[in-house]
């Protein structure tokens, strides 16, 4: 970025985001100079008792729709023969052995023993495009195994999806390398896993996976307690918070295991509460008036209602509402006849 985009930046700051800004930095440096002991951190605020994740009921895989299934199924079995497309391009590093630090288009890779704060991660002759290293650890294809394993019941996407998750939690350990650098990227993460548990619910291996696994108890209090400290701000917010409180969200209802569980519930409903109707126009449109952003966040408050409803920690009737306006909004771009053809093929 040329100085005068940071001097744009600069106008537009409230004194309270200038000053959140440079606590942010400071923080940085002191996390350089001495990380926290995340693990030691995360087995302090371990609730006592039992850890049980509030699953969502699914419906039996008979009742998904048939032509969708088999498409899932379909990519799931792609995903298997290592095939997952990224930004229109295929990523041969997802195999059994995948690579979590390369820019597939470059062929250039990202640090990954580097404290985070100091991946130049804009600089593309040193790590690629981040986005192409950034998008497989949102772990969306880790979602299309476990939903195959849900309506097949077949171990292999099952123990695949395990895999994947066991290598990235062994790989980026708290707070090293490029995927530590973005609230977003955190938050859409936690949304994957909270899924992906939802999904292997009825697959053995799925608690020695999840809530027995000090492994997974340390990447998800680090995950939950880096967005705790490092809010987007003021003139960035934007879609950005939406994502960071969103997982923050689901995550504490899916995984209520530590005694900052509720807060960072509480405190996440109430950004959602607060951002789902600041960034709506009273049309209906996303106020930033770009389509896919606009679904984007309509995805994001979706997954977060529902999955409060779920468990018992409803967002509120604002939040509903505002989703509604916002498919409206989808709706009319579609056009009636594509708007028809659609609910005919529902």
């Amino acid at each position: 970025m040329n100085p005068a985009w940071y001097l744009r930046r600069l106008q537009r700051m409230e004194p309270s985001e200038l000053a959140g800004r440079v606590n942010d930095q400071v923080l940085h440096l002191l996390w350089r100079i001495t990380p926290p002991d995340i693990a030691r951190r995360a087995g302090a605020k371990l609730a006592p008792g039992p850890r049980q994740p509030r699953l969502k009921p699914l419906p039996l895989p008979a009742h998904a729709p048939g032509q969708a299934a088999e498409r899932l199924i379909q990519s799931a079995d792609r995903i298997l023969a290592g095939q997952w497309r990224i930004f229109a391009r295929d990523h041969g590093a997802l195999g059994e052995r995948p690579d979590w630090f390369v820019d597939i288009r470059s062929g250039k890779r990202a640090p990954a023993g580097v404290h985070a704060f100091a991946v130049p991660y804009r600089d593309e002759t040193a790590v690629g495009n981040i986005k192409y290293i950034w998008e497989p650890s949102r772990h969306h294809h880790l979602t299309v195994l476990a939903a195959a394993y849900y309506l097949t019941s077949d171990e292999r996407y099952a123990r695949r999806a395990a895999e994947h998750l066991v290598s990235w939690w062994r790989e980026n350990p708290f707070p090293r390398g490029p995927h530590w650098i973005s609230g977003i990227e955190l938050g859409v993460r936690l949304i994957s896993w909270t899924w992906v548990r939802q999904l292997l619910q009825n697959w053995p291996g799925a608690a020695a996976l999840f809530e027995n696994n000090d492994l997974f108890l340390t990447q998800l209090y680090a995950h939950q307690y880096w967005l705790s400290q490092f809010p987007s701000r003021g003139s960035s917010a934007n879609n950005h918070l939406i994502a960071e409180a969103a997982g923050q969200f689901v995550a504490a209802c899916v995984f209520p295991f530590f005694q900052d569980s509720a807060r960072w519930r509480e405190q996440s409903a109430g950004t959602l509460a607060h951002e789902a109707v600041a960034q709506t126009l009273a049309c209906g449109s996303n106020s930033e008036l770009a389509t896919d952003y606009h679904g984007f966040v309509l995805e994001l408050l979706l997954a977060a209602a529902v999955q409060g409803q779920s468990s018992g920690h409803p967002l509120g009737d604002a939040v509903w509402t505002t989703m509604c306006r916002m498919s409206d909004v989808i709706a009319a771009m579609l056009g009636r006849s594509r708007s028809s053809a659609a609910a005919g093929r529902r």
